[in-house]
Order: structure tokens, then sequence, then C-alpha cells
């Protein structure tokens, strides 16, 4: 028994030193491994031995604003903002590159008594582009966020630049380009002070991101900790270059004082018509966003034919840029062979406008933001299609920036209407057979004050050549219809006119006065194309990844003020008004030497009876005398 309780009370002696050892053990680890206590305030110091993230959110915030939502409420900590990326999700970027480099390592400055501050080692070549003191070995982050806002205020497209060239010359990392979320990330980065620059940019954004600065670890907005995990939410600026394209009939604005541009115009065949490219060069902040390629490709019917004349201008307004006043030009490119800045190309329907790396140049240094103007004319020819299918003009725009690794496209068209006149001549009679052929019209365009002149295609059949403007009667076209009194005057524009009957059949009659017409345009619209690099909200609400096409009103014809109808021709409707001229027999008055021939013997024979009877009566002596 007392063998047992012995080696119990062993056991128990054995344990309870154990544990003092063990206790004396722990104390000894916590007192002298400074390990331990770094690691129980690891937020309160940095960890150099720890590797932090960088993730950039990329949203379009020019158009959240557009939409109603208040991006001044973000706040820019480096911490994570769960509330932005809610409210953002719809407008993410995608495409986008971001590259960094690292720039200074971050270091405590103990160089002067009592005073202990955290630093920075920039290298020199970035001190300089700064502006910060060479001397100096050491800035402080207030310094370097100082010069930095100083460097990018106003235009700085200079110092952007001058960033993305010390970048790019450095050993950059690129991030991987902004995913379907609009984010990028990069993990393993050391602790370091890093210079990160926008270097890739799809084609809605226009002004890229200022270089900024990333520091990991960074201080939490509260002052209490650092932090290692960096979430940058940088802003960017989005435009698409909207293209328009419009028309006018040049002699209203030469000779009538219609200057004014549109979607549509109406001409009479031989008729020139001017037209204005309109677009307006994006903003230009970097070489990340120099424009590569501005192009156009212009397209036309087979009614329409190129005066090979094109010019280009750049105006500070939209409003100027449509009326396309050359006087209010802030720039001229007026010969592509002299200027070197475009050249021109055509085919049978084409028309290839090249802007050259001189012209580029010169675009993305002075004329960045200016509305361009490309302007050319056509005539409108015989094989002008009449009524409400018109003559179209399309272009398409082809362009690219210095980042982007694919072409972006915008399309507009404008159309030419031009109409005719299908006339019938009738005349109404029992005995006198017509000779329609010998009637004849003269028309004269009453809104313009002009005659009509045209050329005869076949019998009846005339087309119109009005680039030959009679300016009295004498100057116009004779038009008279075939055999069958069938007349066409065909490729007339839509305006008032007059038709005056100067000569008809014998025995028929001439109209009293003159016939009037009025011819109205068909008016329908075109909404040019948009781009399909957008935001979420954006792309779905582009419909028109192609030329949006909106009917308007349809081509219609008066005739002595009432309505007439309107006819096809071949695939178009509403292309000639209809109408047909009447004319009566004349009346036929006896003529004077007839007459006098029945009558002379009639009234000799009266005045013989008369005088027989005369001498038979007996004379009433009282009453004769």
């Amino acid at each position: 028994m007392k063998s047992k309780k012995f080696m119990v009370k062993r056991v128990y002696i054995l344990t309870k030193r154990f544990a003092v050892l063990a206790v004396s053990f722990f104390c000894l680890t916590v007192l002298f491994t400074p390990n331990f206590t770094s690691y129980a305030a690891q937020e309160d110091v940095i960890d150099t031995s720890r590797t932090g993230s960088m993730t950039i959110h990329k949203y379009d915030l020019t158009a959240a604003e557009k939409n109603g939502v208040d991006v001044s409420k973000y706040k820019s900590t480096g911490e994570r903002n769960h509330e932005a990326e809610r409210d953002l999700s719809n407008y993410v970027i995608e495409g986008v590159e971001f590259s960094y480099v690292k720039v200074a390592d971050i270091v405590t400055d103990k160089g002067t008594v009592g005073k202990v501050q955290v630093k920075y080692d920039l290298d020199p070549k970035l001190k300089d582009i700064l502006g910060l003191n060479k001397s100096e070995k050491l800035q402080t982050a207030m310094d370097i966020n100082k010069r930095m806002k100083a460097l990018l205020t106003g235009d700085n497209t200079t110092s952007k630049n001058r960033l993305k060239k010390y970048v790019n010359n450095s050993k950059l990392t690129k991030m991987p380009l902004t995913d379907k979320n609009g984010v990028s990330k990069r993990a393993g980065l050391p602790v370091a002070l890093y210079l990160v620059v926008e270097t890739k940019v799809p084609a809605n954004i226009h002004y890229t991101t200022d270089p900024f600065f990333v520091s990991i670890p960074s201080t939490d907005s509260k002052g209490d900790k650092w932090f290692y995990d960096i979430d940058v939410y940088p802003k960017n600026q989005t435009n698409i270059p909207a293209l328009d394209k419009y028309v006018r009939q040049h002699d209203d604005a030469a000779l009538y004082g219609k200057s004014a541009y549109d979607e549509h115009a109406t001409a009479s065949i031989g008729d020139r018509v001017d037209y204005a490219i309109v677009t307006k060069i994006p903003k230009i902040t970097d070489e990340s966003t120099y424009l590569t390629k501005w192009d156009f490709v212009d397209t036309i019917e087979k009614g329409l034919l190129y005066n090979k004349d094109p010019k280009m201008f750049f105006y500070n307004t939209k409003a100027e840029a449509k009326a396309n006043d050359t006087a209010k030009a802030v720039k001229k490119w007026e010969n592509e062979n002299g200027s070197g800045r475009f050249s021109v190309a055509y085919t049978t329907n084409r028309m290839i406008i090249k802007t050259t790396a001189q012209g580029l140049s010169e675009i993305n240094s002075e004329l960045r933001e200016k509305y361009m103007v490309v302007s050319y004319s056509c005539n409108l020819t015989e094989d002008a299609i009449l009524g409400d299918r018109g003559n179209d003009n399309d272009v398409e725009l082809t362009w690219s920036r210095t980042s982007m690794n694919y072409e972006d496209h915008l399309k507009d068209k404008t159309r030419v209407y031009s109409y005719g006149l299908n006339l019938t001549k009738v005349f109404q009679s029992k005995n006198k057979k017509p000779d329609a052929t010998k009637v004849q019209f003269v028309l004269m365009n009453k809104t313009d004050g002009h005659y009509i002149t045209a050329k005869k295609v076949a019998s009846g059949t005339y087309k119109v050549t009005d680039n030959r403007k009679g300016k009295v009667e004498k100057e116009g076209t004779v038009f008279s219809p075939d055999k069958k009194g069938k007349m066409n005057i065909l490729g007339l524009e839509a305006n008032g006119y007059i038709l005056t009957e100067i000569h008809t059949s014998d025995g028929y009659q001439l109209l009293k006065e003159p016939i009037t017409i009025l011819i109205k345009e068909t008016k329908d619209n075109f909404i040019s194309t948009k781009t399909t690099h957008y935001d979420k909200v954006a792309m779905a609400n582009n419909p028109n990844k192609e030329i949006l096409y909106l009917e308007g009103d349809r081509a219609s014809a008066f005739v002595n003020g009432k309505r007439a109808e309107m006819l096809s021709n071949g695939e178009s409707t509403n292309a000639e008004a209809k109408m047909s001229v009447v004319n009566s027999e004349k009346f036929i008055p006896p003529m004077t030497g007839d007459v006098a021939k029945v009558m002379l013997p009639a009234l000799g024979l009266v005045l013989g009876l008369v005088g027989v009877a005369l001498l038979k009566k007996k004379p009433d002596i009282e009453g004769d005398l």
C-alpha cells in the first residue's frame, strides 16, 4: 500500500514541476521575442515582410452623372467602397489597362534630432519631372502630392506624357485589362510607393485618368492602422465622337438665301448639292489617346456624281460647323495635294478620304475638341431616282487611338429627293381630230423664279437640265406631249411651279390661265450609329448599331390648290404628280364674205315686192297729203 501511495505522490510532483517549467518557458519567449510583440500590434507599424495588392475599379462616371448618380459622395481613401460598387455596377468599363512602376521605398527619416518622419526616396528623374528639390534625398508624401497636383492642373497633356514616358522607360508592369466587372487586380506587391498610369483605353474614353501614386501599405481613413490591400476608383471622362451628315441644294444657298443644311434635300437634275460631314474631334489628353486613324468612306448612289472638291474646316462650335460658314473656321485644309494633311481617292461610287500622319499630328496637338467639317459637292444626274426612295449618300468614319487594339466605326446618311410631272393632254371634240404633238407648254419654277430647261429623251418625255436656268420665258424649254397626249417632265425639285400652255392643236382653245403646281418633298430622317464600346446601361440603350431610319411625311402634290394623285416610278412611290389638261373646241364665227353673197339676192327680192305693192295701191288723197 505504501508503495502505491508513493508512486501517486511522485507523479503529482513531476506534473507540477513540468507545469512550472512550461509557464516559465512561455514567459521567457514573450519577454525575449520582439516579433511576437510586433505581430500583436502589426496594424500600427509597417510590416516590411508582408506584401499587398492593388485593385482598380473602372466606371463611366460621365454616364453615371448624366443618369442622376451623385458621384461626389464617393471619397477616395484607398479602402474598398461597397456603396460605390453597388451604385455604379451598371457603368463599368471593360478593357482598360494600367501600368505601374515602383518609384520609392518607404523609409523613416531620423536625420533631424528629435524628429521622426515617414519619407520616400524618389528616383532623381522623377524628382525632375515633379519639380522637387534634387538636393533633398527624401521627400514627404505632402511634398510629392503637392507637386503632382500642380503638375496636372489645367491643360496637363504635356505633363501626363512626361510621366507616361517615365513609366514606359522604366521596368513597368502591366496590369490585366479590366474585366466585365470593370476590375483589374495585382497581388503580391512588396511594400513601396508605386506610380500608376493608364496605358490603354477603349474608344469611349476621351480623358484618361491622371497618373497617381499608390502606397502599399496605406493608413486607413481614421488614421488608426496600416492596410495592405488597396482599392482605387480612378475617374475617367467618356465621350463618343458623334457623326452627322447634312445636305442642301447649292442654289438655295447661293441664289435664294436658304442656306440651312438638313438631313435631306430636294433638287432638280443638274443641280449641285452641298454636303457637310460634321464630327467632333474627341478630347485628347495624352499620347495614349492620340488619334491614329481618322478616315472617311463616302458612298453615293447612281443618281449622284462627285464634283471632286473636298475640303476640311474646323470650328469652335457645332452651330458654326453645321452652318459651315467658312469665314468662321479656325483652320482650313483646302487642298489635299498642297496641304498634305489628307488624301483622296475615288472609285465609281466612293470617295475615300484619309487623314495623313501630318494631319493627325495637327489634330492631336492643335485641334483637340474642335468640330471638323468635310465639305464637298455632288451633282444630281439623269439617273436620279424619283420619289420617296430618293438618292442616298452614306458616310462611314473609321477611327482609333494609340492605345486601342481595334478600330471604331460610325455611320450616317443623307438623302436627296427629286420628282416629276405626269401630264395627259385631253381634247373635247366630236368632229375635230386634234394633234397633241402641236401642244406646247413652258414651266416656271415659281419658288426660285426661273424657267425650267430640259432635254427630250423620247417623244413626250423630258429630263430636266436645271444647271441652265431660264431667266425669261423664251429661255425655258418648250414641252410637247406625244401623239397620245402623254407628257413627262422628270427630275424636278419639290417647289411651286407655273405651267403655261402657249400653243394648242388647231381648232381648240388655249387655257384661260396658267396651272399652278405645288410639290412637297418627302421628309425622312436618319439617326447616325453609335459605337458599341459602352458601359452596360449605354449598351442596353443603344439600339442604333446601324443607322436608324425614321419615316416622315410622304411626298405630295397639289394642282390648282387641289391634292393630286402621286404615281410611282419604278420601285419608288410618290414620284410623279398626275394631272390632265383639257382643251375644248373653239367657237367658229361665220365668215363675212359668204354672208353677203347669200343676203343680197334675198334683199333685192323683198324690195321688188314692196315696189309692186305700192304701185297697185290707190292713193288716199287726204291721208297722203
